[in-house]
This record gives C-alpha cells, sequence and structure tokens, in this order.
C-alpha cells in the first residue's frame, strides 16, 4: 500500500507545481525543455507507481459497495468520457463546464468509489476525486467563465467520441484492468 500512497503522493504533488510560483523558478533554473521533459518523467514514474501499488495492494475491506453502485459508476463514467471529450471544444459542454477534464476525472473517480469499498480503491479514487473537485474550485474561482462562440458540432463530437471511448473501455477493462464490467 505504500508504493500506491508515494504514487499519490508524488502525481499530486506534481500537478500542484505548475500552480504555483516554483513553475517559473524551474523553468528558469533548467530551461522549459527540461522543465517539461521533467515534468513528463515524473509523471510516468507517478503513474507506475500508482499502478503497482494498487495491484500488489491487499484487499482490505472498509464498506460494502451496494447493489447498484456498479450501475452509478458505469452511468458515472459515461459522462466522464463525454466530459473529457469535450476538453478544449467549443461545446455548450465546455462551457457550462469549465473544466472538463477535472469534471471527467471526478466523475470516473466519484462513480468507482460505488463499486469499489476496499481500501487501496477509496485511496486511488478519493484521492483523484479530492485533487480533481479542488482543481474545479481553484479554476472556477481564479479564472473568468469561458467566453467563446459554441459550435454545436462540438457537442455532437464530444458526445459521439465520449461514448466511443467509453464503448471500447467497456470491451477491454478486463484485459487492462482485470475485472469484468459486463457480467
Amino acid at each position: 500500500m505504500g508504493i500506491l500512497v508515494l504514487g499519490l503522493i508524488l502525481f499530486v504533488a506534481l500537478h500542484i507545481v505548475p500552480k504555483t510560483a516554483l513553475k517559473p523558478q524551474l523553468q528558469e533554473r533548467f530551461g522549459k525543455k527540461q522543465y517539461i521533459a521533467g515534468f513528463a518523467s515524473f509523471a510516468i514514474l507517478a503513474v507506475a507507481l500508482i499502478v503497482w501499488g494498487y495491484s500488489r495492494s491487499a484487499f482490505v475491506p472498509v464498506y460494502e459497495p451496494p447493489s447498484w453502485g456498479r450501475h452509478v459508476t458505469m452511468l458515472f463514467v459515461l459522462f466522464a468520457f463525454i466530459c473529457l471529450a469535450s476538453k478544449g471544444s467549443n461545446s455548450h459542454i465546455a462551457r457550462t463546464i469549465r473544466d472538463p477534464l477535472g469534471a471527467g476525472i471526478a466523475f470516473w473517480a466519484i462513480g468507482h468509489l460505488f463499486a469499489n469499498g476496499d481500501l487501496a480503491s477509496i485511496l486511488l479514487f478519493g484521492t483523484f476525486a479530492t485533487y480533481a473537485i479542488g482543481k474545479i474550485v481553484a479554476e472556477v474561482i481564479t479564472l473568468p467563465a469561458p467566453d467563446f462562440a459554441v459550435i454545436l458540432k462540438d457537442d455532437f463530437r464530444a458526445v459521439i467520441g465520449g461514448v466511443a471511448v467509453y464503448l471500447l473501455l467497456l470491451f477491454l477493462h478486463p484485459y487492462i484492468i482485470g475485472v469484468p464490467v459486463l457480467s
């Protein structure tokens, strides 16, 4: 479990650095290209530690997920992929949500807490949910509301793209994660 926690701490700390005064200092000291390379290297390390730590964590039950939790998870993950697909678009979705990446991560993480009641899952999904919600709040407080002309095609692309990735991952989930979703 320690490896999982280390990976989560590294991931969150790494994603907080760009929002602080430390980023320009690091870019000045190492150069912009080296900063980006270092950031990417540490991000890959953090994700590897999270995956490795989660896969090696003992199953420690904390709560029994509700019988309907799996269905809520599937719905939340569908919303997550639609949000993620709307990032960078001029869609109603992106304009309304303001932070589609944060919303997508939050939906994905919170959704998984309805289906997983073990300690490692609570640490993993709870950390990502907390980070995403904090990211959303910080962006709403500090950034102006988006001001762009909405393109209706972008909404259709986000929904179709999000649903397509969702369906693909429903099929691939048992091969990638080791847990069948459709059964």
